[in-house]
């Protein structure tokens, strides 16, 4: 428990610290920013209030050049009447914020030079000011004889120069009065301005008003946060941190105990390989050894003068080594002969090979490999000793049988009977022992085998002639194989005269041989199908076993199919019994192609054989 706690104290002063850290430095961030903002407004409304000044001095330049041209031109005119006055006054409705320019005169010359205009009887004193001619410029009525000695602040600007009145309350607002006067008449020219028009017209070209932005206060909350945050994510980290040292070590530890594992292991398996008497060899894809106990470097060694097929002349092609075979991922089993100057006689191994996996997708092959040599002497004496048993008991035999071919018809009863039965089953186990013996040890002389012609001679042996009816044997085009064409010959008789032997006696045989190539090319599988009595349900896995007494249906059993089994696998095939959809038997079994053959027709054409009768 202390670690755990002093982590966690630790990675909280770090996460305080950075958190105060980055506290003091947004305060800091935020003082700046804002004496840089007070500064930077302060500049602006001194700008501003410059820009104000320089302008409304234009904007009053501009009405006073106004007010000097029109009185200029007013007094240009020879007669100062009323349609000269509106044409000139005209000239100033661009000019903004002019309400009206009015022509004013003093209350006595008003009466005198301008009868027309009604005037206020009880006003004539001198500061009185009538406006003899008016042109309104916002809409309104013209309106002379207005009194403008009544405003103190437009009275004012009657004098000897262009003057700008101070601003006074209108009934709508606040006006401006600027006045000239006109040469050669005792008058001014009173220009009207809208308060308003007039700082608008005057106001300086300068975006609004300087404000406080606030940017120093979102800095601060944003660096605050971000501090906070900041700390935050140095106690995770801490955490973190001690959390991957934690597993770190707990993974070293794990390491270390499977490594004190995988030692034991390889120690055992080390000991397994070495102690067992088989020799066991393993080969990555490429065909490299990547490892030999020592009873398969003892084999290696005994095979300088190479490697032979069991009949100890024949080479043994590399390529077809079991090792090298279950690299192209075939499982397969065989033996062959190695000789040496120290085994001139050579050495019968048998070895089983399958693919394996080496890891990380790495393809590779384990060969284990026997000795076997004294194991198929001792079986060579054993079937020598058969052989010799089996020839000592045909004499007595064929003895009994001739005795009983004399005897003919003298010979009656039933008790003679069985015996002359009994007598041929003994000749015909005998004569199925020596079959069996010589398909095991016989020779093989492989050729290219036509399997058609084979067929077509086996059936010619086998087709009963006692039949009345002749059997149906359909056969499709066969592709050649490789085989031994002798012991293939028996094979195929052997399973046609099975078919017809299990076939009951008031039936037509129906019979059909054909046969297909097996993916890849190098096998070719031939079914042969009846329409027998079938095989008896959990008895197809034994049918092919020496001694099984056949179908259990008839008395009588031999090694027929012990015999086809032995050939199929003399030619490293294998071979199985199914039952036929249609009712009987299917027998299944794979024979080597022929190499020079091509590849197989199949279910081109068939042709059918009938019996042999009479």
């Amino acid at each position: 428990m202390t670690e755990p706690v002093r982590v966690g104290s630790r990675g909280a002063a770090l996460a305080a610290a950075v958190a105060v850290l980055g506290v003091v430095l947004s305060v800091l961030a935020a003082e700046g920013l804002r004496a840089l903002e007070q500064r930077g407004v302060q500049r602006v409304s001194e700008q501003r209030a410059l820009a104000a000044r320089a302008a409304a001095a234009a904007g009053m330049r501009r009405y006073t050049d106004a007010a000097r041209q029109t009185a200029a031109a007013l007094g240009a005119l020879g007669t100062l009447d009323a349609a000269g006055f509106t044409a000139i006054a005209s000239t100033l409705a661009n000019l903004p914020g002019v309400r009206g320019v009015s022509v004013v005169v003093p209350a006595a010359i008003a009466r005198k030079t301008w009868p027309d205009v009604r005037l206020d009887p009880a006003r004539s004193a001198a500061d009185h000011y009538y406006a003899v001619l008016d042109r309104p410029l916002d809409g309104t009525l013209p309106r002379t004889g207005r009194d403008l000695g009544g405003v103190p602040q437009a009275a004012a600007t009657l004098g000897s120069d262009v003057v700008v009145s101070d601003p006074y309350p209108t009934s709508d607002g606040a006006a401006l009065a600027v006045a000239a006067p006109i040469s050669r008449t005792r008058g001014w020219v009173v220009l009207g301005l809208d308060r308003g028009g007039f700082d608008a017209a005057t106001r300086p070209a300068v975006a609004g008003s300087p404000v406080d932005s606030h940017f120093d206060e979102v800095v601060l909350a944003t660096g605050v946060s971000l501090s906070v945050l900041a700390g935050l994510f140095a106690y995770l980290l801490a955490l973190g941190r001690a959390r991957d040292r934690a597993r770190l070590a707990a993974a070293a530890a794990d390491l270390q105990r499977t490594e004190r594992s995988a030692r034991q292991q390889a120690t055992l398996l080390h000991a397994v390989l070495t102690s067992i008497d088989e020799g066991i060899a393993v080969a990555d894809e490429d065909g490299t050894v990547a490892l030999l106990n020592p009873p398969a470097q003892a084999m290696l060694a005994e095979a300088p003068n190479g490697v032979f097929r069991v009949d100890g002349v024949t080479p043994y092609p590399g390529a077809d080594l079991p090792l090298r075979r279950a690299l192209t991922g075939a499982a397969c089993t065989d033996e062959f002969v190695v000789r040496s100057s120290t085994r001139p006689d050579g050495v019968r191994v048998r070895v089983g090979a399958q693919p394996i996996d080496l890891g990380s997708d790495r393809p590779g092959a384990l060969a284990v490999s026997r000795d076997v040599t004294a194991l198929r002497a001792h079986e060579a004496d054993l079937t020598a000793f058969a052989g010799l048993a089996v020839h000592e008991l045909q004499a007595p035999l064929t003895a009994v049988l001739g005795y009983l071919d004399q005897a003919g018809p003298a010979l009656t009863g039933d008790r003679l009977g069985r015996v002359r039965a009994a007598t041929e089953r003994m000749r015909r186990l005998v004569d199925d022992l020596l079959a069996y013996a010589a398909t095991r040890e016989a020779e093989l002389r492989p050729v290219d085998v036509d399997l058609d012609r084979l067929v077509t001679e086996s059936l010619a042996v086998v087709l009963p002639a006692a039949r009345t009816r002749a059997p149906h044997v359909i056969v499709r085009r066969l592709p050649p194989v490789r085989g031994d064409a002798h012991l293939l010959r028996r094979l195929f008789a052997g399973l046609l005269g099975n078919a017809l032997k299990y076939t009951p006696p008031d039936e037509i045989p129906r019979i059909a041989v054909r046969a297909h190539a097996v993916p890849g090319g190098e096998w070719i599988q031939v079914e042969i199908a009846d329409h027998g009595i079938g095989i008896p349900p959990g008895r197809h896995a034994q049918l092919f076993s020496p001694g099984d007494p056949g179908t259990g249906l008839y008395p009588e059993s031999d090694l027929t199919l012990a015999i086809c089994r032995r050939i199929v696998e003399r030619h490293r095939g294998t071979i199985a019994a199914t039952d036929n959809a249609g009712g009987g038997t299917v027998v299944r079994f794979t024979l080597p192609a022929a190499p020079d053959a091509g590849p197989p027709v199949v279910d081109v054409g068939t042709h059918l054989v009938g019996a042999v009768t009479g």
